[in-house]
C-alpha cells in the first residue's frame, strides 16, 4: 500500500504536495506513530525504502508526517461532548442523523477506558472501541482532521474566552460572558453524542 499512496502522491499537482519552506502542502501522508516523543505531536520523516520490504520508492523518496496520535484523541473527545450549539463544539451536518448514522456510530465508538489490573490493582488507561462490532474508521479520519488542520493552522487549543472576544469584536460589541472558560483536561469519562 506504502508504492500506491506515494505514486498517487507524485501524481498530484505540485503545489498541492510541495514543502519548501514557503508553501504549506495541503496532502500529505500521515502515519500513526505510538514511538514518537509524547510532546511531539507530528514530525516530518523522509522513507526512501518501504520500511517493511525495503523496496525503494520511486521518484526519489516518500515525505511521511509520523503523529503522535494519542494526544489528539483528548481533543477531540472534548470537541464532541462541548455544549451544542456553541463555539466550540464539534459541529457535524442538519442531515447527519438521517444520512450520517454509520458516522455518528462511529465517531462516538472510541473511548477512554479505565482498566483494573485484577492482580496489582493498578489501574491502566487505554483507548479502544466502545462496542467491537462497530469500526472506529471515521474517529480515526476525524483525529487525521484534526492533525491537519492543526500542520496548516498551527496550534489548535480551545479558549472559549478568547474566541468570544474575537466574536464580539466582529461584531462590535463589548464582551459579556458569563460561561466558564477552563479547560476540560481532567480524567475521566467525557460522555459521547449517543449519551445527549
Amino acid at each position: 500500500m506504502p508504492r500506491v499512496i506515494n505514486a498517487w502522491l507524485k501524481s498530484l499537482p505540485e503545489s498541492w504536495t510541495l514543502d519548501d519552506g514557503e508553501n504549506v502542502p495541503r496532502v500529505r501522508a500521515l502515519r500513526g506513530d505510538h514511538q514518537l516523543d509524547p510532546d511531539i505531536r507530528f514530525q516530518r520523516s523522509e522513507w526512501e525504502q518501504n520500511v517493511r520490504t525495503g523496496e525503494a520508492y520511486d521518484g526519489g523518496g516518500m515525505t511521511v508526517w509520523r503523529v503522535n496520535v494519542y494526544s489528539y484523541y483528548d481533543v477531540l473527545t472534548q470537541l464532541l461532548c462541548a455544549e451544542p450549539h456553541r463555539a466550540g463544539g464539534w459541529m457535524v451536518t442538519a442531515d447527519a442523523i438521517t444520512n450520517g448514522r454509520a458516522y455518528l456510530e462511529q465517531v462516538v465508538n472510541f473511548a477512554k477506558h479505565v482498566k483494573v489490573d485484577p492482580d496489582t490493582g493498578g489501574k491502566k488507561t487505554i483507548w479502544a472501541a466502545r462496542h467491537a462490532r462497530v469500526p472506529v474508521d471515521f474517529w480515526d479520519t476525524e483525529v487525521g482532521s484534526l492533525v491537519c488542520a492543526e500542520m496548516v493552522l498551527g496550534n489548535l487549543g480551545w479558549n472559549a474566552a478568547a474566541w468570544e472576544q474575537w466574536a464580539a469584536a466582529a461584531r462590535g460589541q463589548e464582551v459579556k460572558s458569563s460561561r466558564a472558560t477552563t479547560s476540560r483536561d481532567e480524567p475521566g469519562d467525557y460522555g459521547s453524542l449517543g449519551d445527549r
